[in-house]
């Protein structure tokens, strides 16, 4: 396997020397909004902050309503990277991981709530966010 450029990052160390989200969704198959909201929820604590976690929050729903516009439920594939693998590689722990592995379940399970797991994954990084971000937390953004 070549894989000289997993070993290089453009623009910033965020991923560094660990499993990048994007090798995370081809390898497991994730649709675009399951892999923006692992990339924002892998590299909020490292990179933008209350930012990523408002737009990973945001892409939860987009991700449910367009599932509803277009009748789009991918059928699961098998993981080739364990999530376990994954948070140990990231050192994600605590919130940040309970809503990876929320949204995991979320993209793997086609016959389910998907609103309520939506609102499951968006309620996990809203808890994420009260925690790491309590003086600049605004409720009005996770709505």
């Amino acid at each position: 396997m070549i894989q000289g450029s997993l070993d290089k990052q453009v623009g910033g160390d965020h991923y560094k020397g660990a499993i990048q989200p994007f090798q995370l969704s081809m390898a497991n198959g994730h649709d675009g909004c399951t892999h923006a909201i692992q990339k924002y929820l892998t590299r909020f604590e490292r990179k933008a902050g209350l930012e990523d976690l408002k737009k990973a929050h945001h892409i939860a729903m987009i991700r449910y309503d367009t599932m509803m516009v277009y009748g789009v439920f991918h059928p699961p594939e098998k993981p080739l990277i364990k999530m376990a693998d994954y948070f140990r590689s990231n050192k994600a722990s605590g919130h940040a991981a309970a809503a990876m592995l929320a949204m995991e379940n979320w993209f793997r399970t086609v016959d389910t709530d998907h609103l309520r797991s939506a609102n499951k994954v968006r309620g996990l990084i809203r808890d994420c966010a009260q925690h790491f971000y309590p003086e600049t937390y605004n409720e009005e953004d996770f709505v």
